[in-house]
């Protein structure tokens, strides 16, 4: 079996998971430079894979698929004992054993979070409400409430 044809096998196996009857293939064996998967019919796909990396390329066009999706578990779903947080991806560096991270998510209100490292499933780094940012006159009653700031050179934002 050529190295193209394992590779072609192995990424048909991955899509054959996730979509029976689905083919895909790469031009060459996987290694560090990203490649276009193609279709069972041979077009190319919005995907491109390396041996460390993989790419989405895509456009938002209304009424089409988007250009990626992820879905996770929801919030609370789970073993009772170890119930999820609603987390759907984690950015960290690699070899660094997840410190630090970030952890995006859907919590169990519905509102969009980053964790870090101490967070918990109702203490985020930063959360924003199904309804977006709100002003503080709607905040629950007993709110730990501080001031926001952004920097606007930078986009960093700190508190007081």
């Amino acid at each position: 079996m050529s190295e193209q044809t394992k590779e072609a096998v192995q990424v048909g196996a991955l899509a054959a998971a996730v979509a029976p009857g689905i083919e895909l293939a790469v031009q060459a064996p996987i290694s560090g430079k990203l490649q276009t998967v193609q279709d069972e019919n041979g077009n190319n796909t919005a995907l491109a894979l390396a041996n460390k990396g993989a790419q989405v390329s895509g456009q938002d066009v209304p009424g089409q698929a988007l250009p990626l999706v992820v879905f996770g578990t929801p919030a609370g779903s789970g073993p009772k004992s170890n119930p999820g947080w609603g987390r759907v991806v984690r950015i960290s560096t690699a070899g660094t054993g997840f410190d630090p991270f970030f952890d995006f998510g859907v919590d169990a209100n519905g509102s969009f979070f980053i964790n870090g490292p101490g967070s918990s499933p109702s203490a985020h780094v930063l959360a924003i409400g199904k309804g977006g940012i709100q002003p503080s006159t709607s905040a629950p009653k007993g709110a730990n409430l501080e001031s926001l700031f952004v920097d606007t050179k930078t986009g960093f934002l700190y508190y007081q």
